[in-house]
């Protein structure tokens, strides 16, 4: 083909994509980019056709104001439909946007293993290389390993992200301390320094809350309702059912303690305690502040009783 990479991105955001087309490029790859290949006279449209057509991968610059204009989606739907025979071809890149807000937009491109921009022009381009290359395989063409990368997590930092949450579901407890998390998994061979940068990319991103103390950088980690919504719906099976049937449970059957949730249901309490804090985070429910050791549900706002009708 005649490029490696066409960049697809909103010309608002050409302060990022122009640094990181200047960084591949320095690095070997044959990228097709507004900037460096339109001139004067020529069909743009003719032009950004060609380029879809004639690249081997589309790395797509997903910001809010990609996903306000029709032009940059439009070259989206042109690589979309190069994948209809299963090959891979689009490398998403996240700059100013988070899970929730590509998910509203396409849950299928939420789905994909993506590289943040906030890591930095470098890390970046390290990443696309390594997928274009294909010397890092998980986080090839932007296609998501089943078992281990979490959205657009990094490999470490989905399991990270994993470790952490399977050790607050399993313990009930509010934090884990980075000692606990090391034991948990020791195969995956992270070292102190690899898994506290990862805790403290997973807290900038607001997976994870982080505390310090004595001059070291994380003491304890606790839990997110953001960070465990990513876990729940990539490692917890038919995720999106349980949610249904919890919501029908609390408005058909009036269960409002996590408690009897857990037992009518046959769910793990800690999972339920935190599903009801993704409902109340979403302004489903509203919980009980009063001192226990269960989830209480206060009140029931009409977003859940719709939800459970649907």
């Amino acid at each position: 083909m005649k490029w490696d990479l066409f960049l697809s991105h909103a010309s608002e955001d050409k302060d990022f994509v122009g640094a990181l087309a200047a960084e591949l490029q320095y690095r070997g790859l044959k990228i097709w980019y507004s900037n460096f290949i339109l001139r004067m006279g020529q069909s743009l449209r003719r032009s950004i056709d060609e380029g879809l057509r004639e690249s081997r991968f589309g790395v797509v610059v997903i910001s809010p104001s990609f996903l306000a204009k029709e032009w940059p989606q439009r070259e989206l739907d042109g690589l979309v439909a190069r994948e209809i025979n299963g090959t891979p071809v689009i490398l998403p890149i996240w700059h100013k946007v988070d899970f929730e807000t590509v998910s509203r937009y396409s849950p299928m491109l939420a789905d994909r293993v993506a590289v943040v921009s906030s890591l930095g022009v470098g890390r970046v381009a390290d990443t696309i290389v390594e997928a274009f290359t294909g010397t890092a395989q998980e986080t090839a063409v932007g296609a998501r390993s089943s078992q281990e990368i979490i959205a657009h997590l990094t490999l470490d930092d989905s399991r990270v992200l994993r470790l952490v949450c399977e050790g607050l579901l399993e313990s009930g407890g509010s934090f884990l301390t980075p000692d606990e998390i090391q034991q948990q998994a020791p195969e995956f061979g992270l070292s102190t320094e690899q898994l506290i940068d990862s805790l403290e990319i997973l807290d900038s991103e607001g997976l994870v809350r982080n505390k310090g103390a004595f001059g070291k950088r994380v003491t304890r980690v606790r839990l997110t309702v953001l960070g465990f919504s990513l876990y729940a719906r990539h490692f917890i099976p038919d995720y999106e059912l349980l949610r249904k049937r919890a919501a029908q449970a609390i408005v058909q059957k009036d269960l409002l303690i996590s408690y009897d949730l857990a037992e009518a249901l046959g769910r793990n309490e800690n999972v339920i305690k935190c599903l009801l804090r993704e409902f109340e985070a979403e302004g489903s429910l509203t919980l009980s502040r009063s001192i226990s050791p269960y989830e209480r549900i206060a009140t029931i706002n009409p977003r859940l009783r719709r939800f459970a009708r649907e």
